[in-house]
C-alpha cells in the first residue's frame, strides 16, 4: 500500500473480548487486546502514507460454527444479555467493514468500532 501511494484502509478483526475482561479466555482475550495495540501503532506509523488502520470488535456472530460452540441453554443465556435481543448477523459485520473500506471513513484511523448489539456498554 505504501509503494502504490494511494493510501487505503486496513481493517483488523478483533472481538468484544478485546474490550473487556473475559474470564476463562485469558489467552484469547489477551490476543484480541493486542490487536488494538497493533492497530494504534500502525495507524500512527502509516498515517503519513494515507493508510488508515482500525479495528472492529464483533460479539458472537450467528453462524453454524458459533452455534456449535455453545449449548442451546448457553446460547439463550448469551442472547439474553444482548440489549438488541439477538446475535450479530454476517451482514451486520460486513456493512461496518464496507464503511471502513470506503471513502466515507476517510478521516478515521486508530479507532475501534463495536459491533455488539450493546453487549459491551461502557
Amino acid at each position: 500500500m505504501k509503494e502504490l501511494g494511494n493510501g487505503g484502509s486496513i481493517i483488523i478483526t478483533s472481538s468484544v473480548a478485546g474490550l473487556r475482561g473475559s474470564p476463562g479466555l485469558i489467552l484469547y482475550s489477551g490476543s484480541k487486546f493486542a490487536l488494538r495495540g497493533l492497530a494504534l501503532t500502525a495507524a500512527q506509523e502509516l498515517g503519513e502514507f494515507g493508510i488508515r488502520v482500525n479495528t472492529i470488535h464483533p460479539s458472537g456472530v450467528d453462524t453454524p460454527m458459533f452455534r456449535q460452540a455453545w449449548s442451546e441453554e448457553k446460547l439463550e443465556e448469551l442472547k439474553g444479555a444482548m440489549p438488541l435481543g439477538r446475535f450479530a448477523r454476517v451482514d451486520d459485520v460486513a456493512s461496518v467493514v464496507g464503511f471502513l473500506a470506503s471513502e466515507d471513513s476517510k478521516f478515521m484511523t486508530g479507532g475501534f468500532l463495536k459491533i455488539d448489539g450493546g453487549s459491551v456498554s461502557f
